[in-house]
């Protein structure tokens, strides 16, 4: 019983630290193409008027354009095998190889 009235404080606790009102608006967001990341961030104490203000996409599309480094890799797996070698004492030898090929082009 005791076990119980404990565990039931703990999760009074914890809903108490959780369940605080938010002084203000805060905005976390990412932006990511075919799985790579582009950009992330966090904004505090904002409101729309001043988000408006301040972001304008063509003028993020041009800054973006602007970024010309381009970094590709592309990853093979061309081998994975195991082989198992009987010895003359009756134990397994095993013989494990995995080839992998990586490709990386940066272009600047």
């Amino acid at each position: 019983m005791l076990q119980v009235v404990m565990h039931y404080l703990c999760f009074c606790v914890i809903m108490l630290q959780f369940d605080r009102a938010i002084d203000a608006d805060q905005l976390s967001y990412y932006i990511r193409v075919f799985g790579n990341d582009i950009r992330a961030g966090d904004i505090y104490q904002f409101n729309t008027d001043t988000i408006k203000s301040r972001f304008n996409f063509l003028d993020w599309m041009i800054e973006l354009s602007k970024q010309q480094n381009i970094d590709l890799i592309k990853n093979w797996q061309f081998l994975d095998t195991t082989l198992s070698i009987p010895t003359g004492t009756g134990m397994l030898s095993w013989l494990h190889r995995v080839i992998n090929i990586v490709v990386y082009y940066a272009a600047y």
